[in-house]
């Protein structure tokens, strides 16, 4: 079965890092595109568009589905999250919202009627001249496509995953929640560890090479999805830890493989980062309340320093509310999927990343 991402919050892919990734990792890319729009993507998307290699996703197939309405009450939960002085009237309207200027531009067919009769009611959204965008404010915008993505991956048909350029992101999709039992994750970082074609590389010649060499990005595919499955798994500290030496000994294999590949078909790199969110198993009791035991106490430092000479891979926890994304029978492990550069802040920090090994 093919594996898709949906990529968020906009719904043209810019980020160079970003969608070479994923055009080596992934089946399929997705983005959010209103019914009927007329969207001026970027000539990288164009190309991949016209291989098959990506689609646009419609808001309509999450407001025309059963998930609607759970849907909305999220986003209005975590719009009032976002100022603490928020208290409600007796008509349940908002009062003393204070929210930085509006700012972010959101088409209109992205927001269902409830949805927008309330936020217009707050004061969260003007509307431009001509009626088809929106002025939104920034931390709520990027709020709700966050969670919209997460909904459409959860209905979705397609074994599909959400993915972002960006590491805040991820945590206005999935909230956090530490030391909650219920709402635990595992975390795999690859720091230096994922080739990524460098920026000067014409999409055309990537394209190319994917084609050319589908059975060996398969199976560099199929290998991250074995460490994830195996990692959700686990029920104990040692045997995460014996998982983790096992992956890094056969990535560093993978390298030196991809390497040559690379530059038979004269294609530079660089070794780019990866980080991913893993369900953990109901079984793994024990693995959680060792974490909430001793996550104050234990190190901050990963497995793998010294994979190919330069890169990380590590694994850590995570205590975020996924309790609606995940679907059930889904054949894989991981939910959210991170690729960036260490300067957005994805590798290694602590507060969003607390490390088991």
């Amino acid at each position: 079965m093919s594996r898709s991402i949906l990529y968020y919050p906009s719904m043209d892919i810019k980020d160079g890092i970003w969608l070479r990734n994923a055009m080596l990792y992934w089946d399929k890319i997705h983005s959010i595109v209103p019914n009927q729009f007329d969207a001026n993507y970027s000539p990288e998307v164009q190309a991949l568009e016209e291989r098959g290699l990506y689609s646009p996703i419609t808001p309509d197939e999450l407001f025309f589905s059963n998930e609607i309405n759970v849907f909305s009450n999220e986003v209005i939960h975590k719009i009032r999250g976002l100022n603490p002085n928020y208290r409600k009237n007796k008509k349940g309207d908002m009062k003393n919202l204070q929210l930085p200027q509006v700012g972010t531009m959101i088409h209109y067919k992205k927001i269902p009627t409830g949805l927008y009769d309330l936020m217009k009611s707050w004061g969260l959204l003007n509307i431009d001249s001509n009626g088809e965008w929106l002025q939104m404010e920034e931390e709520t915008a990027n709020l709700y496509m966050s969670t919209m993505a997460e909904y459409l991956a959860k209905i979705s048909s397609a074994d599909m995953v959400i993915g972002t350029d960006r590491n805040s992101y991820v945590y206005q999709a999935y909230e956090k929640q530490w030391k909650s039992q219920r709402s635990m994750c595992l975390t795999s970082v690859f720091e230096k560890a994922m080739p990524t074609p460098n920026l000067d590389i014409s999409f055309e010649t990537i394209l190319d090479f994917r084609e050319k060499r589908e059975s060996e990005l398969l199976h560099l595919r199929q290998e991250i999805r074995n460490f994830e499955n195996s990692l959700s798994i686990c029920s104990s500290w040692e045997e995460i830890k014996a998982v983790t030496n096992a992956f890094r000994e056969k990535w560093e294999c993978e390298l030196l493989d991809m390497d040559k590949l690379l530059k038979d078909h004269r294609i530079g790199y660089r070794l780019g980062n990866m980080k991913s969110l893993i369900e953990v198993s109901g079984e793994s009791a024990g693995l959680m309340q060792f974490v909430n035991d001793h996550l104050q106490s234990l190190p901050t430092w990963a497995i793998g320093a010294g994979v190919a000479l330069a890169g990380v891979i590590g694994v850590g926890t995570n205590f975020v509310n996924h309790r609606v994304s995940l679907k059930e029978g889904r054949n894989n492990a991981s939910f959210a999927y991170l690729y960036d550069a260490t300067e957005q802040g994805i590798i290694l920090r602590r507060g969003d990343f607390a490390e088991l090994i």
